[in-house]
Order: structure tokens, then C-alpha cells, then sequence
């Protein structure tokens, strides 16, 4: 399970006595940290939030999106019209999106168990996937690393080939 890092949400802790905006760090399904401005460690789903200055009061201040990476790419979420933002807040939004596009997205093509780098554990997976009964590619499209729509023994004679013999980078797959 990847770690999850929470950025600027407001965090209440009633037992702590603590109730103020910070990012909260979710490792393997429970609250790593809890302070202001954490570092992202490798590998982890970054959900941004965003607050809002506008004319309506009751949008305010008010966490207004959230940015997160997904498999199928970056995705941005509002809660609101965007014709409620004030001139200046915006123009703070659009720029904060812009920027989070401008990142590189965190999935590797040919990356069949999802650990960030392509290697022979890839292999093993997509083998295991096909011929043993296992888990299938926890990104589908990350098991057909050959881009022809169908995960076989061509996909791990890609990957083979890729790692051992200076093949071709893996493709984007199109199973789904």
C-alpha cells in the first residue's frame, strides 16, 4: 500500500488537543505524522487542497479542491463554480493546477507491481499473474509493456528484452 500524504486539510484531534491546518501522513493504513508542510516520501499519492477567497460567504476560505494522482493520470476536483472565486484567488488556482500539471506523473510504464522501477520483479509478477494464478497488474495497462492491448508471454519477452538486451523502452499499454 502506497503511503498517502494529506497537504494543508484541516486536521482536529480532540484527544491531542490540536485543530489547526497541517498535511497528515497515512503509512500503511494508519497516521504516520501530523505537522505542517511534510516532505512527500518516494512514491507516495499526494492529495493537494485548496482554499478558496470569494465573493459568496459561505465558499470563503473554504477548501474548494483537491489534486491527486491516479493511475489513469492527474486529476483535479472542485467543489464549486469557479465563477464564485474573487479575481485574485483564481488566479492562485490556475496557478497552483498549472503547476501540479507540470509535475511528471509518478507511474512507470512496464511497472507490472507498481514499486516505482522496472526490474526483474516485474517479470516475476507478470509471469505469476499468467501462469500461476496471481494478482493481476495492479495498473492493467502496466502489463502490456509490448503496447499491443493483450498481457501474454509477449509482454514478458518485452520486458526481458528491455532490461537484458537494450530493447525498446516499455510502451503504454492498452488493455483497458
Amino acid at each position: 500500500m502506497r503511503p498517502v500524504l494529506l497537504k494543508g486539510g484541516r486536521v482536529i484531534d480532540p484527544a491531542q488537543g490540536h485543530d489547526a491546518v497541517a498535511d497528515l501522513l497515512v503509512v500503511d493504513g494508519t497516521i504516520h505524522d501530523v505537522q505542517r508542510e511534510l516532505a512527500a516520501p518516494d512514491g507516495a499519492e499526494v492529495i493537494a487542497r485548496f482554499n478558496s477567497y470569494s465573493d459568496n460567504p459561505f465558499y470563503d476560505n473554504k477548501p474548494v479542491g483537491i489534486a491527486y494522482d491516479t493511475y489513469d493520470g492527474k486529476r483535479v476536483v472542485l467543489g464549486f463554480p469557479l465563477f464564485w472565486l474573487t479575481e485574485a484567488s483564481a488566479q492562485a488556482l490556475i496557478e497552483r493546477v498549472m503547476e501540479y500539471f507540470a509535475a511528471p506523473s509518478v507511474y512507470v510504464n512496464g511497472d507490472v507491481n507498481d514499486d516505482r522501477i522496472v526490474n526483474l520483479l516485474d517479470i516475476t509478477y507478470l509471469i505469476t499473474y499468467l501462469y500461476q494464478g496471481g494478482p493481476a497488474p495492479v495498473r492493467i495497462n502496466h502489463g502490456d509493456p509490448n503496447g499491443d492491448c493483450t498481457i501474454n508471454i509477449l509482454d514478458v519477452s518485452y520486458l526481458i528484452s528491455y532490461l537484458y538486451l537494450n530493447g525498446s523502452a516499455p510502451l503504454e499499454g492498452c488493455v483497458e
